[in-house]
């Protein structure tokens, strides 16, 4: 079920932790300033994905690139209270400046894409990766119906690095990348698509579906890929994957993958 501002933050004042799921933190982004919202959106993505939900791995990845907010400030932001006391009482001045918040995030941000990079042969722009990103472009557009593509092509041209590459431009909550289970199985699914929003692994089918429901919103996309191994022969136009109680919970935003 939905949870309002107020309570987002009541509950982690109370319990003192950060919630890092997308709900939550989406909930709590919204009592901010419009400026801060995705650069906040980021930081709770890669305090959960590459600091483990641990503030001092997050304290230790913001000291190495000369950022010298202490845990106190960090967890302080990320439960709501950059700008709010205990009792949610607007404070005098926030924690720390918009400026500086937004300064922090970026070098977060500049250092976790080097680090991604080191090794790797960079990714080239091509007239096919172009088209590729403007047809998800296209499907993201707010006033859009239709939010369901199919991009179709043979093995080796470039779909899936394409795609890669699009989400981590987009690496903030609002688009996710994942690949439809070998077995096709649409519970497995659903919990691996929960993970990408905060889930956890081991969650159970409704409860991960229930996060889904919560989580997905208009403007997210979810990139499915090899989406052909959720068909189902026998199923016919009854296909799991393309029933409306499963398409409501992606917010009709599904994108399908390599058909042939």
């Amino acid at each position: 079920m939905p949870i309002d501002s107020n309570t987002a933050i009541e509950i982690n004042q109370e319990q003192n932790l950060v919630r890092w799921d997308d709900r939550s933190l989406d909930t709590i982004a919204h009592t901010y300033p419009e400026e801060m919202r995705e650069p906040f959106m980021w930081l709770g993505w890669f305090g959960r994905e590459e600091c483990h939900r641990e503030l001092n791995a997050l304290v230790e990845r913001a000291t190495e690139v000369g950022i010298d907010h202490d845990k106190t400030t960090w967890s302080k932001i990320l439960r709501g209270k950059w700008n709010k006391d205990r009792d949610n009482n607007p404070l005098p001045s926030p924690v720390i400046s918009m400026a500086k918040f937004l300064s922090a995030v970026k070098k977060l941000r500049d250092d976790h894409r080097v680090r991604e990079m080191a090794g790797k042969v960079p990714y080239i722009i091509t007239p096919t990766s172009t088209d590729i990103f403007n047809f998800v472009d296209v499907r993201r557009a707010p006033e859009r119906v239709n939010r369901f593509g199919v991009i179709v092509g043979p093995t080796g041209s470039q779909k899936t690095a394409t795609l890669k590459e699009y989400c981590r431009l987009h690496n903030h909550g609002m688009c996710a990348w994942l690949e439809a289970p070998e077995n096709g199985a649409m519970s497995e699914f659903v919990v691996w698509l929960a993970v990408k929003y905060g889930g956890a692994h081991v969650m159970s089918y409704s409860r991960a579906r229930s996060l889904v429901f919560s989580t997905v919103k208009h403007r997210h996309t979810i990139i499915v890929d090899n989406a052909q191994a959720m068909y189902r022969e026998d199923q016919g136009n009854r296909q799991p994957a393309m029933r409306p109680e499963n398409l409501s919970a992606v917010g009709a935003t599904l994108r399908e993958l390599k058909l042939v």
